[in-house]
């Protein structure tokens, strides 16, 4: 077992004896698959999506690794400002427009962890709001957003990417219609940064 597998294996293993739940998948459209879990203490479950993109693991974590510009591919973000930075990343400020919903803002912490002799490369994220600029007007804010970005190199030419994500939107927003929603927006995700990279990349020089 490589040392990635292992890595992702113990990982797994550990959340879910924490959670005392097992992921469920739950869809699988565009080439993305998606699970979701139960988190605790929370009616709103933690979600993951997976794809294998067909491009170069360097070429995706370019993209992700500049988290104050994911307005770029992440739907319904209005906006994403870069705060500060910090030793081993970054803090942003994002806006997001969701639909049905009113709008959502909230400050998050990025690290970046990267490990090329593997090809293995991670963004972990949770809240800042700390940090966070004066509330908008009409603007609720989201109270929690945990999880990470994993990119691990297949070959030269594909990686496989992982998101996994837990956020708690503020507000009053039925648990129902928050799970339905976010399902659905995982795989938009992962198809939306599939196009990103694909295009970012293939402006490059060879």
């Amino acid at each position: 077992m490589s040392p990635f597998v292992s890595l992702i294996t113990a990982s797994l293993a550990m959340a879910a004896s924490g959670s005392g739940q097992s992921w469920e998948k739950v869809r699988a459209k565009d080439g993305v698959a998606v699970w979701t879990r139960p988190s605790p203490g929370s009616d709103l479950v933690e979600m993951r999506a997976e794809t294998v993109l067909p491009t170069s693991a360097p070429a995706v974590w370019a993209v992700l690794s500049e988290p104050h510009r994911f307005d770029s591919f992440m739907p319904y973000t209005l906006q994403t400002r870069l705060l500060e930075r910090h030793e081993s990343g970054l803090v942003v400020y994002i806006v997001t427009d969701p639909p049905v919903v009113s709008r959502r803002d909230v400050t998050v912490s990025y690290t970046k962890r990267v490990d090329e002799s593997r090809g293995l490369y991670r963004l972990e994220f949770r809240e800042a709001n700390g940090k966070a600029p004066r509330l908008p007007d009409g603007v609720v804010r989201m109270t929690r957003m945990r999880g990470q970005w994993m990119v691990k190199a297949i070959d030269a030419k594909r990686c496989r990417v992982r998101y996994q994500v837990h956020a708690e939107p503020g507000g009053l927003v039925p648990a129902f219609l928050a799970n339905a929603q976010a399902s659905g927006a995982l795989t938009d995700v992962l198809v939306r940064l599939r196009a990103r990279v694909v295009a970012r990349d293939g402006k490059q020089p060879g």
